[in-house]
């Protein structure tokens, strides 16, 4: 795959599954969720793949029927197969369509050899119980490939959706939910709401231009202790008896009660969490400005999507120049925006920039802000020192999460202002 992070557990080690299930709750940041079943390595000739016999060969010997899809005697388990890509493939392998055929022509023969009717598996696209990923990497300029074969946790779907926008428009330029939620940890604010429900001193997040209202809506999750998976299991269809497919597989020992303890579980943690943040004493404020009326109308809708009403997240339609938002705190304030830069919205790009300039410099002395960008040139309009800048890889997209300390703002006086022409001059040209 080409990024990812790993944990390890098998039927032997936690026969029940529980790991995986948790996570599939309480993660926010994956896309998916999968058990590595095999893989090929590049170093020995014999793991090559060049043909799609090669293929089919590879995958005959190395999943293994009886524990993936039953025990050849019993009703089989209905499967999907999905295939991906990394780097140059041989011919036979390039069309994602015919290699994952060439997958299931391999699994179907295999269980028709192994039971005694010659049946074989249905295949299931919708709600598979077994979802197969095969993921493929081309070496040497397409002279064959290798594989890694993988079943899914939560089926094909991908987890950033979390469901609280079914049913209405997606904005143009909305960012997908995980990623939000990635560069709301990477800021820390999952820390400074720990820190406020300990100390009492306030959590704060602020975004200015707000769009679809994601970092919003995200960040209230965090903030309420809401599972992203219970809200897609509200929304899946099946509703709160929607069982995911690894809950289905025959080599787990997983019950419903394991399910429906983890649902339990996190069903309390968000009726404290939804009570902390929705009390008139909580000191966490989440806020959010969105200048064009139907993206507003989007955010709001989300909101309410994902359960919280307009005194958990609170919205102005203002231009980000004249937004004063009702509640800052110094040091307990986050200010978390992904302002245009030219990909999916091209139309006003430096004048949003500049707003953004005087809304920070004007309205949040004394706090942190993060801005997403995928265009250098456009962070140079806010003539502010950065002190940090994390990278970001997403789809096609390469793009920087960058930090700014917003420094109070200075008394006025002739010498302050020609210190600071001469500062902004030494930044802009940096």
């Amino acid at each position: 795959m080409k990024s990812g992070v790993q944990f390890t557990e098998s039927p032997e080690t936690n026969p029940n599954c529980e790991i995986g299930l948790r996570s599939l709750l309480w993660l926010r940041t994956p896309h998916r969720i999968m058990e590595l079943l095999a893989s090929s390595d590049e170093n020995y000739e014999e793991d090559r793949l060049v043909t799609a016999d090669d293929l089919y060969h590879f995958i005959q010997s190395v999943v293994h029927i009886p524990s993936v899809l039953g025990d050849g005697q019993g009703g089989m388990q209905t499967l999907a197969i999905k295939a991906t890509s990394g780097g140059m493939l041989p011919k036979e392998l390039c069309h994602s369509h015919f290699t994952s055929l060439t997958v299931k022509n391999a699994i179907v023969d295999a269980c028709r050899t192994l039971r005694s009717d010659g049946e074989r598996p249905n295949i299931d696209i919708k709600d598979p119980d077994v979802p197969l990923v095969l993921a493929l990497r081309g070496w040497n300029s397409g002279s064959y490939a290798t594989a890694s074969v993988y079943r899914c946790l939560s089926g094909h779907a991908s987890l950033h959706k979390r469901g609280y926008r079914e049913g209405s428009a997606v904005h143009k330029a909305a960012m997908k939910e995980s990623l939000a939620s990635g560069l709301l940890l990477e800021s820390g604010w999952d820390l400074l709401v720990a820190a406020a429900k300990k100390d009492g001193l306030g959590a704060v997040l602020v975004d200015p231009m707000a769009g679809s209202g994601t970092f919003c809506i995200e960040a209230a999750l965090m903030a309420a202790d809401v599972a992203p998976g219970l809200i897609r299991q509200r929304y899946a269809e099946g509703g709160k008896d929607y069982i995911p497919p690894a809950m289905r597989w025959k080599d787990y020992t997983t019950t419903p009660d394991t399910w429906n303890a983890l649902l339990t579980e996190a069903i309390q943690r968000r009726k404290e969490g939804m009570k902390w943040l929705t009390d008139p004493e909580s000191t966490c404020v989440i806020q959010g400005n969105e200048q064009y009326r139907p993206a507003l109308e989007l955010a709001k809708s989300g909101s309410a999507g994902a359960g919280f009403n307009e005194q958990s997240i609170t919205y102005q339609n203002q231009d980000c120049l004249n937004y004063h938002p009702p509640t800052m705190i110094p040091g307990r304030t986050i200010v978390a925006t992904n302002p245009p830069w030219g990909l999916r919205l091209d139309t006003d790009i430096e004048e949003s920039w500049g707003s953004l300039k005087q809304f920070l410099r004007k309205e949040v002395g004394g706090c942190e802000a993060w801005v997403l960008c995928g265009n250098k040139d456009l962070t140079r309009i806010l003539r502010m020192k950065q002190t940090k800048r994390i990278p970001i890889r997403t789809g096609e997209e390469d793009l920087r999460w960058v930090q700014y300390h917003v420094f109070p703002p200075k008394v006025a006086s002739p010498e302050t202002d020609v210190a600071e022409k001469k500062e902004e001059e030494e930044v802009f040209v940096q």
